[in-house]
């Protein structure tokens, strides 16, 4: 390697950060290996504080919170002799409550099938599967969860 050309001093120059790189690491081993005492209560500490971090609420138990969306599913399953019209008449019975609270802006009803599988859904004709959506946060007075549980 040269200096006389721009490769060469291309090189020169990350020859001399890897050395300098090599340098600072034989120090810090260094340092590392004759304060042994030291650097063992500070990964002490270091898992101490992770624990507490936990212990103290900063970090939550889920990865993501389920959080309130504004929407719920609420699924019905009645006798499994029952017909679809038979569906269909509690389907529009349940609506008829869901709706009575002001909260409710939209419900999407499903009679006779519910999920999917493998591209279509499941026929169920005993099976009734409601999406009820919520006005905005700021809006309602009632939370998911509570008008949830009010609808059973």
């Amino acid at each position: 390697m040269t200096k006389d050309t721009i490769w060469g001093r291309i090189n020169i120059g990350f020859e001399n950060i890897i050395t300098k790189i090599i340098n600072a690491y034989g120090r810090s081993l260094d340092w590392f290996l004759s304060h042994k005492l030291i650097v063992f209560f500070g990964v002490i500490m270091l898992f101490a504080g992770a624990g507490a971090l936990g212990a103290l609420g900063f970090i939550g138990s889920s990865f993501a919170g389920n959080g309130d969306r504004g929407e719920f599913n609420l699924i019905v399953e009645l006798d499994p002799q029952a017909t679809l019209i038979q569906s269909n008449r509690v389907a529009q019975d349940v609506e008829e409550i869901v709706k009575k609270h002001p909260e409710v802006t939209r419900i999407f009803t499903n009679v006779g099938s519910v999920g999917t599988q493998m591209g279509g859904s499941l026929s169920q004709p005993n099976t009734i599967d409601m999406t009820v959506s919520l006005v905005g946060k700021l809006a309602k007075s009632i939370n998911r969860t509570s008008m949830r549980a009010h609808s059973r």
